[in-house]
This record gives C-alpha cells, structure tokens and sequence, in this order.
C-alpha cells in the first residue's frame, strides 16, 4: 500500500471513530469514552487496511486524534488534590 492510499485510508477511519465516538455516548460508561474511539480506530485501521502493524498504528493514530490525546491521558491518571495558590 503507498502513503497517499494509508493517508486516505486513515482519514476514513478517524471519521467513523469519532462518529462511532457521538453514537454511543450516551450508551457506554463515561469512563470508558476516552478509550472507545481507540479501541475503534485500531480495529477499523486493521480492517480496512489490511492486518499489519502499519495498519494498526494508523488506526491507532486515528482513534488518538478521533478522542483526543487529552481524554486518553485522563483515563490513566490517577486523581490527584490540586494544589492551591494564595497568593503570599
């Protein structure tokens, strides 16, 4: 597969993940929101694409830019108390 038709292939798989990513919002947990649209984009990426690590990546890629890089990292985070400033 050349790079114009992965390009084009990802693209296509970042827009039905962040569709995907609308539809079923109010139908899965909140916390697992961040990670749908990966999970999504990595199987869409190897299905249209072909089974091979390149593939995967992309859809990988895909589903990192379809959720937000932001909402991936909150998943793993653990909670922590926000320090607060007073000014002295």
């Amino acid at each position: 597969m050349d790079s114009l038709q992965l390009l084009q292939n990802g693209g296509i798989v970042l827009a039905l993940s962040g569709i995907l990513t609308q539809v079923f919002k109010g139908i899965i947990p909140n916390r697992f929101i961040p990670l749908f649209p990966l999970v999504i984009g990595i199987v869409f990426g190897l299905l249209t694409m072909g089974l091979s690590v390149e593939s995967g990546l992309i859809g990988l890629f895909a589903g990192l830019a379809a959720g937000g890089l932001y909402d991936q990292k909150k998943v793993f985070k653990k909670s922590e108390p926000e320090l607060e400033f007073d000014g002295k």
